[in-house]
This record gives structure tokens, sequence and C-alpha cells, in this order.
């Protein structure tokens, strides 16, 4: 084992006194010996990096370690109280502590998230609406304010077995000569994890401040999103306990399938029926895009299949400040049903090697 306190806690000595803390909590979490029963090179670790921190956390012992090689200018190392060590090291921590923060004010729990799937047509997408959803969800107590009680004598009081902290500290294990404890934190029971507890719950909603029910949230559709894209929509989502806040609402957007035009990313295809005359001829006609009706010119000689590019007319890129294209494919119209005339045209054109 090494004899220099900064390589047993991998420091170095110009390192502050919170770098020296995380890394003894470390090491300390590793070998402790309720981790490693029966190790006996776990129990030593662990005892010498504790020596270790109790001088190096100290900054006289520190300066006198750093000066002569120990912290009583003995040359030797010192006995330490480990309940002090662990105390110090750990007294954030209510999962591995002894120094639970005191808290005045009730503890408030935020509203869980809500998930919803949301069809959409193309249009909608296109546009950019705002869609109105009805959720059922919790909902604020509207008698008692989301408070949980009714009027200031219902005032919560602080719950005496967690000393309002919420959480109950279980304290277990003694392992040789040092007084470790081994400290298991879960949810008060007597107050829910509150850290406070109401003797007089409003009537209506039994003091958890939210009851169940229906909102409308308006929902702003991101213009160009994606088939199955999921946005998060803040404080949208269920209520929190006692005026804990509000949750969020995640929403999935469900692409609903359109009678005239097909989706590809950000461009959309459309198909136009035209006659045989003006796939021959070419002809100005109108066709239908998201945003409305606009007219297309139909070259001459067009065949079956071509598509024509309209530039700009597709859907705007929720990602990027690029908008997509809308292509019209051409499909010509074999005729039928000719009369007497019709007939005697289409043989001409036949004679004529058309």
């Amino acid at each position: 084992m090494s004899d220099n306190y900064y390589d047993i806690l991998g420091v170095n000595k110009d390192s502050p006194e919170s770098e020296i803390k995380k890394a003894y909590r470390k090491i300390a979490m590793k070998y402790h010996p309720d981790k490693n029963p029966g190790d006996k090179s776990a129990e030593d670790k662990f005892k010498e990096a504790s020596d270790a921190y109790q001088t190096l956390i100290d900054k006289d012992k520190r300066h006198n370690y750093d000066m002569y090689g120990s912290s009583d200018n003995q040359y030797r190392r010192t006995s330490f109280n480990m309940d002090d060590v662990m105390n110090d090291i750990f007294k954030d921590r209510s999962n591995f502590g002894n120094g639970n923060v005191r808290r005045k004010k009730p503890i408030k729990f935020r509203g869980s998230n809500i998930k919803i799937k949301l069809p959409v047509t193309l249009e909608q997408i296109y546009n950019g609406d705002i869609i109105t959803v009805k959720v059922n969800c919790n909902i604020l107590c509207t008698v008692c304010d989301g408070n949980g009680y009714n009027d200031k004598s219902s005032y919560p009081t602080e719950c005496k077995k967690c000393d309002a902290t919420g959480e109950v500290i279980e304290r277990h294990t003694m392992f040789g000569g040092f007084n470790v404890e081994v400290l298991n934190s879960s949810p008060c029971k007597d107050c829910n994890g509150h850290g406070h507890i109401i003797h007089n719950s409003c009537n209506n909603c039994t003091g958890n401040g939210y009851v169940s029910g229906d909102k409308h949230v308006k929902i702003p559709t991101p213009a160009g999103v994606n088939n199955r894209d999921i946005v998060s929509y803040r404080h949208q989502g269920n209520v929190g306990t006692r005026n804990g806040g509000f949750g969020d609402l995640i929403v999935e957007f469900i692409e609903k399938s359109h009678d005239k035009h097909n989706r590809k990313g950000k461009d959309i295809f459309s198909k136009i029926d035209i006659k045989y005359s003006q796939a021959i001829l070419g002809d100005d006609i109108k066709v239908h895009t998201l945003y409305g009706l606009i007219d297309v010119t139909i070259p001459p000689e067009s065949k079956n299949g071509d598509s024509l590019k309209i530039n700009g007319y597709g859907f705007k890129d929720p990602y990027s400040n690029t908008i997509g294209n809308q292509y019209i494919i051409i499909n010509i119209l074999t005729p039928s049903n000719l009369n007497r005339h019709q007939t005697e045209i289409i043989k001409l054109m036949k004679m004529a090697g058309l």
C-alpha cells in the first residue's frame, strides 16, 4: 500500500476540497466493508482511504502533512473518529449519510407526463395548424386551489417521524472497531414523502390537490412535422400533488393518408389525369396543391408517367429552412365509349401514323 495520502485518494497536492471529497466518496463506496464482507484487502483500503481523507480534508492537518509528512508534526498517522469522517463526506447524501437537510416547506412532487397520439392531415402539417385536443388527466382541485386542505387552520404540520425531510433513514451494521453506519433511505409513509402532514384534508381531492378530469389543450403543429415525430409540450401534463407543478404532454404525430397526395419527406407527389389530346398538344390545367388550386402547363408531347415539378410547394423541413417541392405525375387516359365522329378521327390518326 502507498504511504502517500494524495496517491491513495488519486488526487494532486493542489486539489481542492471538493475534489478530495469526490475522490474519497468513490473509494469509500467501492471498498466499504458491507459491500465486501470478509475481504481483508478491501477493509485495509477502506481504512487507508479514510485515514488519508481525514488528514487532507483538514486544513491544518493537511498543511502539517505537506510540510512534515505527518498531520500532527510527529511523522505518524493520527487516530480518527470514523463517525466524523463518514458524516462529513456523506452529509449531503440522503442515501449514505447522516445529515439530512431539514425543509421548512412541504415537499412538492411534479406531475407525471402524459403521452398521446395525435392524427393530423397533410393540410394541418403543411399549414402548421393549432389543434385543440381533449386530454383526460389530473387537474387542479378548484375547491382547495391545489393545496390539499381547505383553510389556514388546516395548514400542514411538520412530520415528526421523518423530521420534515420526507425520508426515513434506516441505520444498521457495525464493522470491527469502526462505528460505520450504512444508511438506507425510503419515502416516509406517515407523510407520503411530503415532509408535512395534513390533518384536515380537502374532501374533494382527499388531500392530493388534484382530481381526475378533462382539459382542452391547444397544440401548435410544427410545420412540416414528420410522421411519428414526437414533440414535448411543457407543463401540459398531469398536475402534481399539492401544487407540485405540471408534467409535460408528449405528442406523437400520426400522419393521415390523403386522397390526392402522397408525401415523401418534404416533397409531395400527386397524380393528374389528362386526355390524349392534351398530352399531344399540351394544355393549361388547374391542379390541386396543399396551398390550393394553381395553374400548370402541360407541355406538348407529354408521355404517360412524366412528372412536372412545382418548386416550393412541398413541406417545410422542421429541422432546416429548406422547403420541398410538389411533383405532378401525368396519367394519360385511354378514350372509351367513342361516338362515330370520334372513332373516325382516331381512324384518321391511325392512317396518318399517329
